[in-house]
């Protein structure tokens, strides 16, 4: 007795058309191409907001609470973005709403980070920037299987995404070389991250996805599902995978102290260079 075809969905259907379609170099360059936006706004934010904070008046101390932005905004804010971007039903698609509001808010930040009047105006600003880029970074990276299904070209992609990153740093840091002013480098970075997100925004269309891969890809996301998730990977993780993040933890550890304190040290330096200088010229015209 023959068996009757099976139905298949249209969205089925068409998840299915699509993992067996390659796309371009330029494709996935374009959905890459945000990343150096984010990057190039954030070196800004690394290299020059110690400065910035110390001219309004903050010393070592609050300079480094108020750079918990970062890792306090990334705990709080991942989880809670994720759990929206997969319930999300914009005509956009899931992610790139998300997309659309970090960078608009980013550049925001960045734009009125310069006219803060008050450190306490610098530091919400500076938590509010960070806040919006991983608003973005999150749904960012989940983009990519949702657009790209060949594992392959995920993997193209994603090297692809580390490769903008280092070029938004290293563009950022060559031209704060050749601009001094903090407003300026500040205006570029909004420009970048929009023209950036933008263009990844504009050239990459979100294609559906099963029900079964949005209820997959929720799991975990919600905040009391990710404090627990996080704790039971502590506990059941390996000997070596213990020694991989203690590595880690230390090694960012050094790096944090690198990003903040970097830049005020050695305008510290400078200055006291400058006043020795100084000194040894008043002494020796005595």
């Amino acid at each position: 007795m023959a068996s009757s075809p099976a139905t298949v969905s249209p969205n089925t259907a068409e998840n299915a058309s699509s993992a067996q379609k390659a796309y371009s170099f330029w494709r996935l360059f374009n959905l890459s191409l945000g990343f150096l936006g984010i990057q190039f706004g954030w070196a800004i934010q690394m290299g020059k907001m110690p400065v910035l904070l110390e001219k309004l008046g903050a010393d070592p101390f609050w300079t480094a609470v108020i750079f918990l932005a970062g890792p306090v905004t990334g705990i709080l804010v991942q989880p809670i973005v994720g759990t929206l971007r997969d319930n999300c039903a914009s005509k956009l698609g899931r992610r790139r709403p998300f997309l659309i509001a970090g960078a608009l808010l980013t550049a925001f930040c960045l734009i009125a980070m310069p006219h803060s009047g008050s450190l306490m105006m610098a530091a919400i600003l500076l938590w509010l920037l960070d806040a919006s880029i991983n608003v973005t970074q999150g749904p960012y990276r989940a983009m990519v299987p949702d657009v790209v299904h060949d594992q392959n070209q995920q993997a193209t992609t994603y090297s692809l995404m580390s490769f903008t990153i280092g070029l938004g740093a290293v563009t950022s840091f060559l031209v704060g070389f050749g601009i001094a002013e903090v407003e300026t480098l500040l205006y570029l970075g909004a420009t970048a991250i929009l023209i950036a997100m933008g263009w990844t925004v504009i050239t990459t269309p979100e294609t559906p996805v099963a029900p079964t891969q949005t209820q997959q890809a929720s799991v975990g996301n919600s905040l009391g599902q990710f404090v627990n998730d996080t704790v039971s990977g502590i506990t059941a993780m390996p000997k070596e995978g213990m020694k991989l993040c203690m590595a880690h933890a230390f090694t960012w550890f050094g790096l944090g102290c690198l990003f903040i304190f970097f830049s005020v040290v050695l305008l510290f330096l400078y200055i006291i260079d400058d006043l020795l200088n100084i000194l040894i010229s008043f002494l020796q015209f005595l």
